[in-house]
């Protein structure tokens, strides 16, 4: 028996439902289940039975995603739309989890209809997305994406005095996932992900980018009904370019 009390699975259902900012956002939902507690009302960090927001180990199918988090900690990463499920453990986890005090959050990327071709577009006070998905060779696919606009409506709504000293500021999301089932006891699945903010203010001469990109192969053998073997080849980068006073700054 696998008994894991500290153990919670969420469905994009219990995402939806939950109350949040705009759109739905799974670590607004997190932030409402026991023994989660959050650093400031428009934080999505998370604090987790007394521990610091980076003692949290955040992976998506097995990789680890280092800093999950849009607009300085306000948005989370992910795309509900995007997402199967996210298995919470917030404590007494095995050891395969090492390096981490805190908890650990692991987000499965949701698999595409193997019937037919499918799409889906929603509009937001705070960005546009879609998710497309459909058939593959023995498998399927879902490719979600996500971009806010208000550097693209505030300049239109906002008088000239005002809009100069607001920055233009955007973020983007692109997520998918693909897999085949090459044999009854054989599956490979590649994942991807990237995240970038964006920040340009000519008026300083500010110019900074900053995000995750991960890529991850996933091949798992069924041997018998007791043995199945997994292998993840992953990669995942976050990075930081800032930049202040233009060419000569």
């Amino acid at each position: 028996n696998n008994i894991q009390p500290s153990k919670i699975n969420l469905s994009p259902r219990m995402m939806k439902a939950a109350p949040a900012l705009a759109e739905p956002d799974l670590f607004r939902t997190i932030q409402a289940l026991p023994g989660v507690l959050t650093t400031s009302e428009f934080s999505t960090g998370l604090v987790i039975r007394g521990g610091n927001t980076d003692q949290n180990l955040i992976m998506l199918d097995g990789i680890t995603v280092y800093n999950p988090s849009h607009l300085g900690g306000v948005f989370s990463n992910f795309i509900v739309d995007g997402v199967k499920e996210a298995e919470l453990i917030k404590g007494a986890y095995n050891a395969e989890y090492g390096g981490r005090l805190s908890a650990v959050l692991n987000v499965i990327s949701r698999e595409g209809n193997k019937n037919k071709f499918k799409g889906k577009v929603n509009l937001s006070l705070l960005s546009a997305q879609t998710t497309l998905e459909g058939p593959f060779y023995k498998g399927a696919w879902v490719l979600s994406g996500r971009r806010t606009y208000f550097d693209l409506v505030l300049p239109k709504v906002l008088p000239d005095n005002i809009n100069v000293n607001i920055p233009p500021y955007y973020f983007y999301d692109i997520q998918s996932h693909v897999f085949s089932d090459i044999t009854s006891k054989d599956r490979i699945s590649l994942s991807y992900y990237s995240g970038i903010d964006d920040l340009f203010f000519d008026t300083f001469g500010l110019d900074g980018r900053w995000g995750n990109n991960t890529v991850s192969g996933h091949y798992r053998r069924v041997f018998s009904e007791r043995l199945v073997g997994n292998i993840l080849i992953a990669n995942s980068r976050f990075f930081t370019e800032f930049g202040l006073g233009g060419d000569n700054g």
